[in-house]
């Protein structure tokens, strides 16, 4: 019997590969070193801060140039037929869930209770506070001045005017194709800089873990409270009931049709990656309805459509980040007044359609708080930006439900469940407000000693 062995036996077995962390785990850990870094050398990490500001900078760098072409692109993408019908009904389903969004961050902020605080000194204290220029902030005068000066709501402004221009010109294509490649370039550029996040996250949180005193440090526990509680009565009960109560889809349709896409959305901190799921789980939620058979076709098709368009605007998950102004006014003594609040959410509406890493320090120096507080904010944003995620993949799936409902002429409001819905809404944001309110008052109750 021969002894050569076959070719199979014969080959040595490859060594296994090595399987490479992901970058949310690499995060993960990259949090908890800097957590651990930063308590046990305390100050010695303050000089950390320069690596976490040079992480933000990086991360600045593209968004703005971004959004501007990805705007323009998508708006003008469209032509006057297609984006009469979906602009105008869309556009009022929009507004609406941001200003659901909106009214729910300024009901939140009462969460946060009255209290005695010592304040540090700073010269600014002895400046009369001056009021925002508005025509600077939303007129974009001069563009360039605006993008230099990272004047978010101007820019914005811009973009939708030039958009809209496209709409109606012969020959766009070709533009059009040139503004995708910028904008697929800048998106490789960003996801460069994201690949530092690791480094960034552990030089940030090391700062300022090692710089916060304990007292400080309870006290965030206020703004993450607060949050959860906001995202949670946002996703769970209040988008979903509202779509319930203006089609056809029960309430517990809504939420089996999302459960996918919003586990994985808060799993992988990504809600780009589900947009295939929402379309295809709506897509779905249309062709089980006996209502909707005879107008599957023109559901698809807007479902098609509404999702990438939606997608680039500032969702409600977005949106959340607004709280962390005036939990930051709050944390420092100086809490906004009710006159702050008009132009703060209006600028901040605006100013999210370039995120919160722009928006942030812009609201911040708005709201004449210390830049300092964008360390903290990125901070919290590590568990925060997870619950927006999931707060985001609820808000795209109720905006195009909706939108298709009435694009199809199958929106019908129900009043009951309307009123049942809001009746329940308002139950729950008074116990969650006064409940939180009341523990932050007695867990803070010795602030004033500070």
């Amino acid at each position: 019997m021969s002894d050569e062995a076959s070719p199979t036996n014969s080959a040595s077995p490859a060594p296994p590969k090595k399987k490479r962390l992901g970058l949310s785990t690499q995060i993960l850990i990259a949090l908890a070193g800097g957590l651990a870094c930063g308590l046990f050398f305390g100050e010695y990490c303050a000089g950390l801060k320069f690596v976490g500001d040079v992480f933000i900078g990086l991360l600045q760098m593209t968004v703005l140039p971004y959004i501007t072409v990805a705007m323009v692109a998508n708006i003008g993408r469209l032509s006057f037929a297609q984006g009469k019908s979906l602009f105008l009904k869309g556009a009022v389903v929009l507004l609406l869930l941001w200003g659901i969004a909106l009214l729910a961050i300024t009901t939140t902020a009462l969460a946060f209770p009255e209290m005695e605080t010592g304040s540090f000194f700073s010269t600014t204290t002895l400046e009369e506070p001056t009021r925002p220029d508005l025509v600077v902030l939303f007129v974009p005068f001069n563009v360039f001045n605006a993008l230099g000066q990272d004047v978010v709501p101007a820019v914005v402004v811009f973009c939708i005017f030039m958009g809209l221009a496209l709409m109606g010109m012969e020959g766009k294509e070709p533009l059009l194709d040139f503004l995708d490649v910028i904008s697929q370039a800048l998106m490789r550029v960003n996801g460069y800089v994201v690949k530092l996040t690791p480094i960034g996250v552990f030089a940030m949180l090391a700062s300022t873990a090692g710089t916060l005193t304990v007292e400080e440090f309870g006290r965030i526990q206020g703004y993450l409270i607060a949050y959860t509680l906001l995202v949670g009565v946002l996703t769970f009960w209040v988008f979903p009931s509202l779509v319930a109560a203006v089609t056809s889809f029960t309430y517990r349709e809504i939420l089996s049709a999302s459960k996918t896409a919003l586990i994985t959305a808060f799993a992988t901190g990504k809600d780009l990656i589900v947009l295939p799921m929402l379309i295809e789980s709506s897509k779905e939620l249309f062709n089980n309805s006996q209502r909707m058979k005879a107008e599957n076709d023109v559901a698809e098709t807007t479902v098609d459509v509404l999702y990438p368009l939606a997608y680039p605007f500032p969702h409600a998950g977005k949106l959340m980040g607004l709280l962390f102004i005036p939990f930051a006014a709050w944390f420092l003594g100086k809490p906004l007044g009710p006159v702050d609040y008009p132009v703060f959410l209006g600028a901040g509406l605006l100013s999210y359609f370039g995120g919160p890493i722009v928006a942030t320090p812009f609201l911040l120096e708005l709201a004449q708080l210390p830049s300092d507080m964008m360390q903290l904010f990125l901070v919290s944003g590590i568990y925060c930006g997870r619950l927006g995620d999931l707060l985001g993949v609820m808000h795209l799936m109720t905006f195009t439900l909706i939108t298709t409902a009435a694009v199809t002429g199958l929106l019908r409001i129900r009043i009951g469940a309307l009123v049942r819905g809001l009746s329940v809404t308002a139950a729950l944001a008074l116990v969650c407000i006064v409940g939180t309110r009341d523990y932050l008052a007695r867990t803070f109750e010795d602030a004033s000693q500070k």
